[in-house]
């Protein structure tokens, strides 16, 4: 989220500066009289912190799916196709094929639009997944892919790990990079109600700059999931990067039909509440969200997904 809002600032700057007319002293003339080895690794390092602020849009802060969205971001316990955006380690409870495709408008800004995909696949005993999600407009944007592989060692323990490239584009002038980071994740599930996760994301802490020594931010996270008879489920979550306070998030979902599912959630991360429904039918499963920022005013989401057979259930 911190990512986001500072995008929103970037965005807003960056139309400041091409209302200026081109004779005046912000023009491309001027930038040719400044250091560009000292303006460009700055200029770059601001929009690395930008986006991993969050740990990054597709394994940080911001949860990809729109019922990881509804539930406020507690999504670390979830088992489905998009547990290779959020717990690798879910895919090891995965036993059927799963395609998903996300979209989120951030606050209904045009420079904050988020589009998702995922792909997840038993392989070799566990699951292997395929994800994307890329967020910006023309002057910033990045890209988040990811290639992960999850099992199941017992019937109560997963583990998973995946490898994250991330392609950071600033626009004419200023080029582009791409970093690779690592992530490994846990489940436990002692009993059929209880399930508990864990993720580290970027136990490497590696670079992004060789300036100043800035380092993708590490971050430790850890979630618990209670379900309550057939139809009540509480998700509770804590992140913690080395960089920022300590936040946590919380959300609750309730089967109102069979085929329908009602879900609100709340984050001390911005102090962000959101609610959303869910609609499964067969293979099928659409889901909707408004979230509620107190910064920045409000954002929806949505997520469609596709089971492509009944082999195995996802939670």
């Amino acid at each position: 989220m911190k990512a986001i809002c500072a995008l929103v600032d970037i965005a807003k700057c960056t139309k400041g500066l091409c209302e200026i007319p081109f004779q005046h002293s912000l023009s491309r003339s001027y930038f040719s009289d400044v250091k560009t080895t000292e303006l460009r690794p700055r200029f770059i390092i601001i929009a690395c912190v930008v986006f991993f602020s969050s740990a990054a849009t597709a394994d940080g802060g911001e949860k990809v799916g729109a019922r990881s969205m509804a539930l406020g971001g507690a999504s670390l316990t979830m088992a489905d196709g998009w547990s290779g955006a959020n717990n690798v380690a879910g895919l090891g409870h995965l036993h059927a094929t799963e395609i998903g495709a996300a979209y989120a408008h951030h606050f209904f800004l045009p420079g904050v639009l988020n589009a998702s995909f995922a792909l997840a696949f038993p392989l070799g005993g566990g699951a292997f997944a395929l994800n994307a999600t890329s967020i910006g407009y023309q002057g910033y944007s990045n890209s988040h892919f990811g290639v992960g592989y999850g099992r199941s060692l017992s019937d109560v323990f997963a583990l998973g790990a995946q490898i994250n490239g991330i392609h950071l584009n600033i626009g004419p002038g200023y080029g582009s990079r791409t970093i690779l980071v690592g992530c490994i994740g846990a489940l436990f599930s002692p009993n059929e109600q209880l399930r508990l996760g864990v993720l580290v994301y970027n136990p490497t802490r590696t670079k992004m700059s060789a300036f100043a020594d800035e380092r993708v931010p590490t971050r430790f996270s850890l979630g618990a999931a209670q379900q309550y008879g057939e139809k009540v489920t509480l998700l509770v979550q804590v992140d913690k990067d080395l960089q920022y306070p300590l936040h946590v998030s919380a959300g609750l979902e309730y089967q109102l039909l069979d085929q329908l599912f009602l879900r609100m959630g709340v984050s001390t991360l911005n102090r962000s509440f959101a609610f959303g429904i869910g609609f499964k039918r067969g293979t099928w499963a659409i889901d909707l969200t408004e979230r509620w920022d107190q910064r920045l005013g409000f954002g929806a989401a949505c997520s469609f997904g596709y089971r492509f057979s009944r082999k195995g259930r996802s939670s």
